[in-house]
């Protein structure tokens, strides 16, 4: 493996987990053999035996602030590095009285599935390990996008056919909205979700035209990584990112368990509304830096295309010098033959 596709991995770990410590994300990658996806596992591993943070915590560099899943609060993810990914609290908005005694209720079920389904997973991974090098992060995806569409037909907003760290790129190259999507099939709100919200025609057109959107489920293992990132308490989940200072942040968490349609074009809507001129920012800035490299290679090549010509004419001026230098030698040759030849004429 060269040094560029280290600085490439070491990027993506520092993305991934939100540890600004260079030399300590390239130690534990050695530690690792350079295997990405087992040094984040284990990073994320040893970050679920820390304590519960305050819902307000003070930030500390290359530290991630993450809430208790369960919690219900804001999970709010500071990382350090080339191109991370950034949580920040979304924007709170007003609900009717109905919907937060709802939310009561349902609380405490949201916490006690959130904790059985955990516990699963967990026995799950150690009863039945998989090989980290059998992983395949896009057939995950493929496979997803294939049972989706033949579960709930293919209306639906158009799947980023690719990795999340594929899709994450993508959004960023292209300054776009990414709109990420986990999918639990074992919810028993997945199925009214899928049909009624994902699938319909409001949702399909407004994603397709403001947004990338990715989607896999939590039971595969590169939707089981992206749900660790995540830290989601309840599904379905959906996670709102954009550009902002170089960087991805989740501007908006929907956790659309009983959601309508229309409660979920509001969120989005609302977010994206409220994170617009950030990505219009980000345009003109780049437009700007892509225009400020256009005319600095245009000076280049002008100042290259001068430095050949003045280079070619001062050959030219050599070849003639040595030209002419030339003739002047080969008289002068000339003129001493022809002395020569008088002087022996005269011997003679």
């Amino acid at each position: 493996m060269n040094e560029d596709e280290k600085s490439e991995k070491l990027a993506h770990f520092q993305e991934l987990t939100g540890i600004g410590d260079l030399d300590r994300c390239r130690s534990t990658l050695e530690h690792y053999n350079w295997n990405l996806e087992v040094a984040v596992e284990s990073m994320l591993s040893v970050d679920e035996g820390e304590g519960a943070m305050a819902s307000h915590p003070v930030p500390e560099p290359g530290l991630r602030q993450r809430r208790v899943v369960g919690s219900l609060q804001d999970i709010t993810r500071t990382q350090v590095g080339r191109q991370p990914v950034h949580m920040v609290m979304p924007v709170q908005r007003h609900q009717p009285w109905s919907n937060w005694l709802a939310d009561i209720v349902l609380l405490p079920f949201r916490f006690a599935f959130s904790t059985v389904w955990s516990i699963f997973r967990f026995l799950g991974a150690l009863l039945f390990p998989v090989s980290q090098s059998a992983i395949n992060s896009v057939g995950d995806v493929i496979q997803f996008i294939s049972m989706f569409e033949e579960q709930y037909g293919d209306s639906h907003p158009q799947f980023f056919r690719g990795s999340y760290e594929d899709a994450v790129n993508a959004a960023r190259r292209d300054v776009r909205f990414l709109l990420v999507y986990l999918h639990s099939r074992d919810h028993m709100h997945t199925e009214q979700f899928c049909r009624e919200v994902v699938c319909s025609v409001g949702v399909t057109e407004y994603v397709n035209e403001n947004m990338i959107f990715w989607g896999c489920d939590v039971n595969s293992n590169e939707g089981y990584r992206v749900s660790r990132i995540m830290r989601e308490a309840t599904y379905p989940f959906l996670a709102l990112l954009c550009v902002q200072d170089s960087r991805m942040v989740i501007v908006e968490r929907i956790e659309a368990g009983g959601m309508s349609v229309d409660d979920v074009m509001a969120r989005l809507v609302g977010a994206v509304e409220t994170n617009e001129p950030l990505l219009v920012a980000a345009r003109s800035d780049r437009q700007q830096r892509t225009e400020s490299v256009a005319l600095r290679e245009q000076q280049d090549k002008a100042y290259l295309e001068s430095l050949r010509q003045d280079q070619e004419k001062e050959r030219r001026q050599q070849e003639e010098q040595e030209r002419i230098r030339q003739e002047e030698r080969d008289q002068q040759r000339k003129q001493q033959q022809q002395q020569d030849m008088q002087e022996v004429s005269r011997l003679l």
